[in-house]
C-alpha cells in the first residue's frame, strides 16, 4: 500500500495551500523542503506579504526571494518591533514594480513615507488601501493634498481604512463600498460622505468630529444612501447628528455605537430606540451597543429595573437582542451593553458591590466572544473564561 506524500499533490493544490501560510513560513520552511517546493515558491504568483512581526534580518533576506509582479497584498509596519521598516522597503523596491498589487497597508507611516508609497504604487489596481499615520497632531498641507488627489486616482478601490488628524473630500463620486475614519477631522458633514460615496456598504467612525451641520439636516436633503453597517465609536459626534444620520440611512441592517459618558439621556430609553427603529429602520436586524456614564448619586435595584423594562418588550426579545445594565456603587458607574458585548477591550470591574439585570434568563457563554483585550481591577473570584483574548492585564 503506496504512502501518499505531500510532494505527490498537484500544483494547483499545493498553491492553495500557501495562500494560508504566512510569510515568514512560505519562505524559511515550505520553500526549503526539496527543489520542486522551491520552484513553486519561485512562480507563485498570490503572495500576500504581511511583515508587521518580522524582524529586520528576517525581512532583510526574504527580499531577495520576492519578485514583485506576483505580489498582490502588502502590509508595511514601523510599529515598536519593527521600526524602520517602511523606509527600509522603499530603499529595496521599486515600488512601480508591484503591477499587480491589490491592497496596501501602511502601519505607523511618516507623512513623507506615506506620500512616496502613494507617489510610485500603481494606484489603478488598487482594490484596498489602509493607512494609519505615526504621530500626527495635526496632518500638513502636503499630505492633505496627497490624500486627496490620490483617492481621486483610485478608480477600483473598494475598502479605504484611514487614521489621520485631516482629511479633504472632493466634490465627485467614489467607488469605495468599505470605509474605516479613525482619529480623523473632517473638513465636510458626514451627510456628505453619504452623497460622495453613493456605493458605501459598511462606513465604520472612530473619533471622528465634523462639522455641526448634520445635527441640523432637513428632510430636503436627498441621499440614495446603499449604507447596510454603520458604527460609531467616540466622543466627538453628538447623539443629535448621529440620528440625523441615521435618518439618511434607511437600509442599514447592522448598527454599532460604543458611545460616551455625555451623551443624551433618550439614548438609554429602550422605548425611544423602539420607536425610531419602528419608524426609521425598519430593516434593521442587529443593533449592537455600549453606553457609560459616571453619576453622582446612588441607583437602587428599583432604578436599574426600570432602565431594563422597556428592553424586555416584545420588540427586543423577539430580534433576540439581549441587554445588560450594571451599576458599581463604589465608582458610580452605569453600563448598559448589548450581548454579547460589542467592545473590543474592556476594562472589568471585580466586585460584589454591584447591581445587575438584563433581558435574558440565561447565562450567555458567548458574552465575551468579541473581546480582545480584557482588563482587571483585581483577580475575580470566579473565574473567567475568553479564549479569544489576547491581552490581558492585571490591577491592584
Amino acid at each position: 500500500m503506496s504512502t501518499l506524500t505531500l510532494q505527490a499533490l498537484p500544483i494547483e493544490l499545493l498553491q492553495r495551500i500557501i495562500d494560508y501560510i504566512d510569510t515568514e513560513t512560505v519562505f524559511f520552511s515550505f520553500r526549503n523542503v526539496c527543489k520542486s517546493f522551491r520552484s513553486i515558491v519561485h512562480k507563485y504568483n498570490q503572495y500576500q506579504l504581511d511583515f508587521r512581526a518580522m524582524t529586520k534580518p528576517k525581512f532583510c533576506l526574504i527580499h531577495h526571494f520576492i519578485q514583485p509582479e506576483n505580489v498582490i497584498s502588502l502590509v508595511i509596519s514601523d510599529g515598536h518591533k519593527t521600526s524602520g521598516q517602511i523606509r527600509l522597503f522603499l530603499s529595496l523596491f521599486d515600488l512601480s514594480m508591484f503591477i499587480r498589487l491589490r491592497s496596501l497597508t501602511l502601519i505607523q507611516v511618516s507623512e513623507s513615507d506615506s506620500i512616496e508609497y502613494l507617489k510610485h504604487i500603481r494606484l489603478c489596481s488598487l482594490v484596498s488601501l489602509s493607512i494609519d499615520y505615526r504621530n500626527m497632531q495635526r496632518s500638513t498641507a502636503a499630505t492633505n493634498e496627497s490624500l486627496s488627489s490620490n483617492l481621486e486616482k483610485l478608480n477600483n478601490l473598494h475598502k479605504l481604512d484611514l487614521s489621520t488628524t485631516y482629511l479633504t473630500i472632493g466634490n465627485m463620486q467614489y467607488p469605495i463600498q468599505h470605509m474605516t475614519l479613525t482619529r480623523c477631522i473632517l473638513n465636510i458633514p458626514i451627510s456628505d460622505i453619504l452623497l460622495h460615496f453613493s456605493h458605501l456598504k459598511t462606513l465604520i467612525l472612530s473619533s471622528v468630529s465634523t462639522s455641526n451641520i448634520d445635527a441640523n439636516l432637513t428632510t430636503n436633503i436627498k441621499i440614495e444612501s446603499k449604507l447596510k453597517s454603520l458604527t460609531v465609536e467616540g466622543y466627538s459626534l453628538c447623539m443629535n447628528m448621529i440620528i440625523s444620520i441615521l435618518s439618511l440611512t434607511p437600509s442599514l441592517i447592522h448598527l454599532k455605537l460604543i458611545a460616551w459618558p455625555t451623551m443624551s439621556e433618550y439614548s438609554w430609553n429602550g422605548y425611544w430606540w423602539t420607536e425610531f427603529f419602528q419608524k426609521n429602520l425598519t430593516q434593521l436586524k442587529l443593533f449592537e451597543f455600549f453606553f457609560e456614564k459616571m453619576i453622582d448619586y446612588k441607583e437602587t435595584t428599583y432604578d436599574i429595573e426600570s432602565i431594563m423594562i422597556p428592553f424586555r418588550t416584545s420588540f427586543w426579545l423577539e430580534k433576540q437582542w439581549y441587554v445588560t445594565c450594571n451599576y458599581y456603587k463604589k465608582i458610580h458607574k452605569l453600563l448598559l451593553y448589548s450581548i454579547p458585548i460589542c467592545k473590543s477591550n474592556i476594562s472589568y470591574v471585580c466586585t460584589t458591590d454591584k447591581i445587575s439585570s438584563s433581558n435574558l434568563t440565561n447565562d450567555a457563554p458567548y458574552i465575551m466572544d468579541n473581546v480582545r483585550s480584557l482588563s482587571l481591577s483585581s483577580i475575580p473570584s470566579t473565574a473567567i473564561t475568553c479564549d479569544n483574548v489576547c491581552f490581558f492585564f492585571l490591577g491592584f
